[in-house]
């Protein structure tokens, strides 16, 4: 579900948390985190793969292995380069261990080499970076409930019937 604003959702989880619906399920209902953070949260964030960006052209391969070689075991290194061998400015560093990748990108983002603030992070597929600018953009407009517990018969429709007479009732009283 989603609320314009963070009251509303506030109270809809109030009002709607451990409510009996359709089939006496008891609905659960929570503010929206996504799965990135839970996953912080609860320590269970884990990847080998570095994303390391804003690299000076001159950069190689080697580079990165010796600079990152410190924090633990490399399997790979790689500056991304185009077509004619020119250096996108960006590349990837993998771990051995886990540990060591989370390590490094907390120790190292944001710091300066050679003149250029490097920007590192748990490197991400595609649908995963998509997802968290979907997230970023939908955060700006209101706020996101988590709803478990819900009777297969509720469709969209009837849960937005539901919140929308709940949130009347509480505006009445206001």
């Amino acid at each position: 579900m989603r609320f314009e604003e963070d009251e509303a959702a506030q109270n809809a989880i109030e009002k709607m948390n451990g409510m009996r619906l359709i089939n006496d399920k008891q609905l659960y209902v929570s503010p929206f985190i996504k799965m990135e953070e839970r996953e912080q949260v609860n320590g269970m964030t884990k990847f080998n793969n570095v994303f390391v960006k804003n690299l000076a052209e001159s950069v190689s391969d080697e580079d990165l292995r010796n600079y990152f070689g410190e924090y633990g075991t490399i399997t790979s290194v790689m500056v991304m380069r185009d077509a004619d061998g020119k250096s996108k400015c960006f590349g990837f560093v993998n771990f051995e261990n886990a540990d060591d990748a989370a390590n490094s990108v907390k120790i190292l983002n944001g710091k300066k080499i050679n003149g250029k603030e490097w920007y590192r992070r748990k490197a991400q597929k595609k649908f995963e970076r998509e997802s968290e600018l979907r997230w970023q953009f939908e955060k700006m407009r209101g706020a996101n409930l988590y709803l478990k517990n819900l009777d297969e018969s509720i469709d969209d429709g009837k849960l937005r019937q539901v919140f929308q007479v709940m949130v009347k009732s509480l505006h009445a009283r206001l």
